[in-house]
């Protein structure tokens, strides 16, 4: 995959977003919610990476 995220236990406010073989027509302004901030589907939307 193109995209790929980190996220450290230990700093749980905090996610590495990597990018292979990126482009000029990559750039842009990312966005990362680390857990639902618009639905109320929460179940629909989380999944936990740290396990």
């Amino acid at each position: 995959p193109r995209f790929s995220v980190k996220v450290e236990k230990r700093e749980k406010n905090h996610a590495d977003l990597k990018i292979s073989s990126a482009a000029v027509s990559d750039s842009a302004l990312y966005y990362c919610a680390l857990r639902p901030t618009v639905t109320g589907k929460t179940s629909a939307l989380y999944k936990n990476l740290l396990q």
